[in-house]
């Protein structure tokens, strides 16, 4: 009885932190060392996220209870799971970065808005760019029209300026 507790009070815990994520990434890790680990965990809390290791057939449970899509492949061998908290697009960038050289980390794939994310198209989300970038892009698009009307409504006054100041100056000389 006191086994069954445990494990309800664990996948109360796992449904809690997958309701506060905004997205979940699916790792499987071989032969990875504690310093790698302790490594990997720090850059995840810098980017708003969170790893934990959890038993697959708890986390299979939870996630049909909470009516998530998911694949079976998430399912075998180790799974970490990573809470992300922050900017999904932008961990996804962060996690394919930090994983391209780490033969012993693999991502599974991922669950976001309630889908699931095969590791192919979590490869295509981290190309895409960021909210600040899109929002930079999205300024300068705004931008670039006003500033050229600013220049055409000026040009006619810089254009009379210019020409009595010619004439200022051909005067002084003479």
């Amino acid at each position: 009885m006191r086994r069954l507790e445990e494990k309800i009070n664990y996948m109360n815990r796992l449904k809690e932190a997958i309701n506060s994520s905004k997205a979940l990434f699916f790792l499987t890790f071989k032969g990875i060392s504690v310093q790698e680990v302790i490594e990997f965990k720090k850059d995840l809390k810098r980017r708003d996220g969170e790893a934990k290791v959890v038993k697959n057939t708890l986390l299979r449970r939870v996630l049909l209870d909470m009516g998530m899509e998911t694949n079976d492949d998430v399912f075998q061998n180790t799974t970490m799971v990573v809470f992300c908290k922050g900017d999904p697009l932008e961990m996804a960038k962060s996690l394919i970065s930090h994983l391209k050289d780490k033969e012993n980390l693999k991502i599974k794939g991922g669950i976001y808005d309630f889908k699931f994310i095969n590791p192919k198209m979590m490869e295509e989300l981290s190309t895409l760019p960021g909210k600040n970038e899109l929002i930079g892009q999205l300024i300068g698009l705004l931008r670039s029209p006003l500033t050229r009307l600013i220049y055409i409504i000026g040009s006619p006054y810089t254009s009379v300026i210019n020409t009595i100041y010619t004439i200022k100056k051909k005067k002084e000389e003479n």
